[in-house]
């Protein structure tokens, strides 16, 4: 068998029956688990090394989080949908995944005789850490709170406090935001190489381009733009999970 079939094989009858027990769907043209949980979607997404071989057999997994809602929350104010998930990130990367004294961001399925005790310790980690953390990410709060952490999709954090109808955390998102990118220093040393020059330059624009893109927002919402839209769609979600 190759490395991808016994992987799968492997999850398909030891892991599929406990997640499904969970609420998780199997969707094997993804190799990936699904559940809904509070109007969002949850998706783990295993995934195999490309440069297994049928001596060494690694995989990896991630933890995502999706939503229609968000999509429609754009369109209602003419911008572009975003159509992708919402957060997260692969398991390596969540807070208590790895135990201390084991850096591996990876499962070594290589030894026959080891594949049992590896499936149970990413089963063990998926229920104790990973699924705990899509908890967390279920919510447009906790959405939003993972971008700050994470220092990155300010603009996107805003939406989300804006839907969860909290329109003075998405001004104090989008102000950090902007700190954190005026932080940035892109200007180049003496005798710098050509397309290095090009290259600060060009992340130079697109961070001012950000930055006024903020800034913009922030004044709209001073102005009482997509705060109000924020609040309404806010109160219709809450209303259609009842």
């Amino acid at each position: 068998m190759t490395p991808k079939t016994i992987v799968r094989n492997l999850f398909e009858t030891t892991i599929t029956p406990r997640l499904a027990r969970l609420g998780f769907a199997y969707v094997p043209t993804r190799f990936a688990f699904r559940r809904q949980s509070a109007g969002f979607q949850q998706q783990i997404t295993i995934t195999l090394s490309h440069r297994n071989t049928r001596e060494s057999i690694r995989f990896w997994s991630a933890f995502n989080v999706a939503s229609r809602r968000y999509d429609e929350w754009l369109r209602a104010q003419g911008r572009p949908p975003h159509q992708g998930f919402l957060g997260g990130c692969m398991d390596w990367n969540i807070p208590g995944w790895c135990p201390p004294d084991d850096p591996e961001t990876s499962f070594d399925c290589s030894s026959p005789a080891r594949r049992e005790a590896v499936l149970d310790d990413w089963f063990r980690r998926c229920v104790s850490v990973g699924l705990p953390y899509l908890d967390e990410l279920s919510s447009w709060d906790g959405l939003a709170a993972d971008l700050v952490r994470g220092r990155w999709h300010w603009d996107r954090a805003a939406d989300f406090y804006l839907i969860a109808g909290r329109p003075r955390q998405a001004v104090e998102t989008l102000v950090r935001g902007i700190e954190e990118l005026q932080s940035r220093d892109y200007d180049c040393p003496e005798h710098a190489a050509p397309a290095l020059v090009q290259k600060r330059r060009r992340q130079a624009l697109e961070r001012d381009r950000a930055i006024a893109g903020f800034r913009a927002r922030m004044a709209s919402l001073a102005a009482g733009g997509p705060s109000t839209a924020g609040d309404e769609f806010h109160t219709s979600l809450e209303e259609a999970d009842r």
